[in-house]
């Protein structure tokens, strides 16, 4: 069973208080995505979910071995770096290839 979406917003001022829209994350103008580069929009939804499920200190420590690892994630660099992943180590192999080149470079 589904929860519509209407009642939540209601739910949390009663619980926060008024003054929770403030707290809120403002949505961006559509200008502000297209004045990054096309190598920003992957980085940044990385390390929102590796911050989703871990603390975040630890992945604010390891982010810089991750950009360097990924060739600081320009597109044409990432893709060949995950097609070489793949092929090498498919599945959780893969994730252990990541770590390893990640706390590598760290060093």
């Amino acid at each position: 069973m589904t929860m519509p979406f209407g009642p939540i917003p209601a739910a949390a001022r009663a619980r926060r208080g008024p003054g929770i829209e403030a707290r809120l994350p403002q949505p961006r103008s559509a200008a502000e995505p297209r004045a990054q580069g096309d190598d920003r929009p992957l980085p940044q939804m990385s390390l929102r979910i590796f911050r989703a499920g871990l603390r975040h200190s630890l992945v604010d420590a390891k982010w810089p071995a991750f950009e360097e690892v990924f060739h600081f994630w320009g597109p044409r660099a990432t893709s060949n770096v995950l097609n070489t992943l793949f092929s090498v180590a498919p599945g959780p192999m893969a994730l252990t290839v990541i770590r390893r080149c990640a706390g590598a470079a760290a060093k």
